[in-house]
């Protein structure tokens, strides 16, 4: 699980488990961004444009990342499952692109990787 702070100081989190992402406010408010879903939740990153982009490995088959506006809504495909990738954590560059790291395979057959995606994407 990876915690970060949007634009406003907040803190956003996931619960692996259901998918679910959170916000903390400075006022100590708990709220949800996003329900519980299939698709999972495992890291977490803000865009410079607001967007909060979701890392999942989805059933650790067919993971994904989607990016979703601030207050949840507007959601967006950005790796679909199809990819074949079990997006695990991401994070965003100056120019604003993102790395993510792939969880498939094992540490003595280590499948995955890291990989970038460019901000025309």
């Amino acid at each position: 699980m990876k915690a970060v702070f949007d634009r406003h100081g907040n803190l956003l989190f996931v619960d692996a488990g259901t998918g679910s992402v959170f916000r903390l406010t400075l006022n100590r408010q708990l709220s949800v961004v996003v329900p519980e879903n299939k698709l999972g939740a495992a890291g977490l990153a803000v865009h410079k444009d607001g967007r909060i982009f979701i890392a999942s490995v989805g059933d650790m088959r067919h993971g994904s990342i989607h990016a979703v506006d601030p207050d949840g809504s507007n959601a967006q495909t950005i790796i679909a499952p199809d990819a074949g990738y079990l997006a695990n954590d991401l994070v965003f560059d100056d120019k604003g692109g993102f790395y993510f790291t792939d969880s498939r395979g094992s540490s003595a057959a280590p499948t995955g990787g890291v990989f970038y995606i460019t901000p025309d994407e």
